[in-house]
């Protein structure tokens, strides 16, 4: 340490800096090994995780997939009570079961009864089970659908990670996925009812090319720094706030055809602020040049190498009506 004095007589102390030595220079090296060895154990973690995800959606898809099996079965009811009641005559009392032939399908049935009650009771308690399985039908096929969503998505953010573990050069996009991993990451309060996870964006599918458009700033973020592979294609319309838009595309293959990127900027700019206008202009680039600044608010994120595009404003719900 230095003592430096001023002309007016009072003392500083002054640190003197460390010399620039290659001891030095190999010491910061291994620092930034280290962040990086930490980065990528973050990442093993987290591909840890969404694999046992993945796993246990699937159990929970084989079930809803049986249970949906055994609900489809409410028409067979019908049918019997159908048959129970056109043939109530020929009914005898007290028996268990009543083989017959369906007068629906002309398959041989076998039709379960109870014993205590008469052919025209029978034949309404299976018109019972059949309305309340067939209600139990559409939850499970609900059911069942929403959770085959969330292993899409599941699966998708399993691809991401997984080209950033491969890619450990990406160092500003491993730190911006692991920022917002870790900002969506909650513990649910167990006193309340649990919500259905909503998803960060509008899913459109033409032509063998999914696009993807987020809902709101909060799940822009969400879409443009978590959801999308480095290879994706981003979309936004320049100079107005709206929806961000992603176009999967597999690593290493060509850019999607003009057709497809003017309808993803036309959804791009149908969810803006520019929706009314004639034409709007839109930046494309790869999402991989897409970054999220620090402490910047939701939705606001820096791109570059895009290119600008003018397009018309695309409604999709009139578009995949009419296609």
């Amino acid at each position: 340490m230095a003592l430096l004095f001023t002309t007016s007589g009072n003392i500083h102390h002054t640190i003197k800096a460390a010399p620039f030595t290659p001891q030095n220079i190999f010491l910061g090296k291994k620092a930034g090994r280290e962040i990086m060895d930490e980065l990528h154990e973050e990442l093993r973690k987290r591909r840890k995780e969404l694999r046992g995800s993945i796993k246990q959606k699937q159990r929970t898809q084989k079930k809803q997939e049986h249970e949906r099996h055994v609900a489809s079965k409410w028409e067979e009811l019908r049918q019997w009570g159908d048959t129970l009641l056109a043939q109530k005559e020929q009914v005898p009392k007290g028996i268990r079961s009543y083989k017959t032939t369906n007068i629906h399908t002309g398959e041989p049935a076998d039709i379960p009864l109870n014993p205590k009650c008469s052919a025209m009771r029978n034949s309404e308690l299976l018109y019972k089970k059949a309305r309340k399985g067939e209600r139990g039908y559409e939850i499970c096929c609900e059911k069942e659908a929403k959770t085959r969503e969330e292993i899409e998505l599941l699966t998708e953010e399993l691809s991401r990670l997984q080209e950033l573990i491969e890619n450990p050069d990406e160092t500003e996009a491993i730190r911006t996925y692991l920022e917002s991993s870790a900002r969506t990451e909650h513990k649910p309060n167990p006193s309340t009812k649990k919500e259905p996870p909503s998803l960060p964006y509008r899913k459109f599918t033409h032509k063998g090319w999914n696009i993807y458009a987020g809902k709101t700033a909060t799940m822009n973020d969400e879409l443009s720094t978590r959801f999308a592979n480095p290879s994706d294609i981003w979309l936004h319309a320049v100079g107005y706030t709206g929806s961000h838009v992603i176009i999967r595309r597999n690593k290493n293959s060509p850019w999607p055809p003009a057709e497809i990127l003017d309808l993803a900027g036309g959804i791009a700019v149908f969810y803006s602020k520019a929706k009314h206008t004639s034409y709007a202009e839109v930046h494309i680039t790869e999402a991989r040049f897409v970054r999220k600044p620090r402490k910047s608010p939701p939705g606001l994120v820096t791109a570059q190498r895009c290119k600008t595009k003018r397009v018309s404003p695309v409604n999709p719900q009139n578009f995949f009506k009419n296609s």
